[in-house]
């Protein structure tokens, strides 16, 4: 998932958080989000959102936008990273 606003930075790159495979133990973990899959998103499975393992990527390696989360999916991952890195 791309969380980045577009208009931040000079480099081709975008902030993603990786979307892995959902995992009942990972309920118990904060840093994991739920992301069920919908027709809107275009998963094939019920996924996670691993806001731990944040990095960047360059737009070279994007093919087309799959789907997308919904405004409550993404306010529920920007505060896991926020609470991951101490923010109030």
């Amino acid at each position: 998932m791309v969380v980045n606003e577009d208009e931040v930075g000079r480099l081709p790159l975008r902030i993603i958080v990786p979307l892995t495979e959902w995992q009942s133990s990972f309920a118990a973990l904060s840093w994991f989000v739920f992301v069920p899959a919908t027709a809107e998103n275009r998963l094939a499975k019920n996924s996670a959102a691993d806001t731990f393992h944040i990095k960047s990527m360059s737009l070279d390696r994007f093919r087309g936008k799959l789907g997308a989360l919904t405004d409550e999916q993404t306010d529920e991952i920007a505060s896991a990273i926020a609470n991951g890195v101490g923010a109030p």
